[in-house]
């Protein structure tokens, strides 16, 4: 197809999200998938889990119905 010598993304008026990313770590991972299995929210777990595992947007993780979508 060849190369293009715009960007059409420019023209998307897209704003730069400028808030500061966390990264977790496996330890952190951990303790949160045990505080909320000891709270009582196994739901919670897997969702830390998934969004951790695969590194889906927090909305589409929110999306996500138990259990269908965990499973």
């Amino acid at each position: 197809m060849g190369e293009i010598t715009v960007n059409p993304a420019t023209e998307l008026n897209l704003k730069e999200n400028r808030k500061p990313s966390h990264i977790f770590s496996d330890e952190e991972v951990e303790k949160l998938v045990k505080a909320s299995i000891d709270r009582g929210h196994p739901a919670m777990a897997k969702a830390i889990i998934t969004a951790y595992s695969i590194g889906q947007r927090e909305g589409d993780i929110l999306r996500l119905r138990v259990p269908e979508h965990y499973n």
